[in-house]
């Protein structure tokens, strides 16, 4: 299962195996025009800042950090984490 870290300050998945998988939040929410892709994540990983101007990137920016209601520090996201 890959989620993504809300206390990282830019995207940033992790895998999980097996049965030693984080509490996690699913987000849900309408898809646009311009959804970040897993390989969006990756690229942005690797320093490519452009990405962060596309206009669906505020969804992922604004899981992090997440609200202090949750003890989450995980969420799926499924434009990416699929």
């Amino acid at each position: 299962m890959r989620l993504l870290k809300t206390k990282s300050p830019l995207p940033e998945l992790e895998d999980f195996t097996g049965d030693d998988i984080p509490l996690y939040a699913i987000l849900s929410h309408t898809w646009g025009r311009d959804e970040i892709s897993f390989q969006d994540i990756q690229d942005i990983q690797r320093g490519d800042t452009t990405l962060t101007k596309k206009a669906e990137y505020s969804k992922i920016a604004n899981t992090r950090p997440w609200p202090p209601y949750t003890d989450s520090t995980y969420v799926w996201i499924d434009t990416f984490c699929v």
